[in-house]
């Protein structure tokens, strides 16, 4: 009769090992806020099935992982992250980089992501607005000022908008959470 108990208890637990997630640890390869490669463990359930993974994970050699475009940010939600996409990046920097869209679309409400985006901005209507101003004071110091005005704002302003392509082509230009782009 023991032994019968205890058969039953031996196949209890082996199909609660193959109905349930049980944890694992696992490598993962992530990029921090400064684009650097860092390894960290995470952990995972194991799976049969894509059914036995959430939503943005893919069963993989008995290992529930992330699509891509997706990462773990917090390990109690898994795959829960999408990535920000880096050619969307590129394109909003190359024709509305002087309004800041490419820092606004990268921020993810980081007030330092958004107060770059405004800044750059107010270099670019300086711009603008010291070209009105030099036109009307032609032969005055203060026309001489602003046109000086403009040209420094547009060398930054220019300056500033090859830095983000070079930095978003890069890869080395992360969201406002630190986070890679795709």
């Amino acid at each position: 009769m023991k032994l019968v108990y205890f058969n039953i208890l031996i196949l209890l637990v082996y199909f609660y090992g193959q109905v349930c997630s049980k944890p694992t640890v696992r490598n993962e390869t992530i990029q921090n806020k400064h684009g650097n490669s860092t390894e960290r463990l995470l952990k995972s359930r194991i799976c049969y099935n894509d059914g036995d993974c959430s939503a943005h994970e893919q069963c993989r050699d008995r290992v529930c992982i992330c699509v891509d475009g997706w990462v773990t940010q917090n390990e109690k939600k898994p795959c829960s992250y999408e990535q920000k996409s880096k050619w969307t990046a590129f394109l909003l920097s190359l024709f509305v980089g002087s309004f800041g869209a490419d820092w606004f679309y990268l921020s993810r409400s980081t007030a330092k992501y958004i107060v770059a985006g405004v800044f750059k901005i107010l270099v670019s209507c300086g711009c603008c607005c010291s070209m009105l101003a030099a036109g009307c004071g032609k032969e005055s110091s203060i026309g001489a000022f602003f046109r000086c005005l403009r040209v420094l704002a547009g060398i930054a302003s220019s300056i500033w908008w090859l830095t983000d392509w070079i930095r978003i082509l890069a890869g080395s230009f992360p969201d406002g959470n630190g986070i890679a782009l795709k």
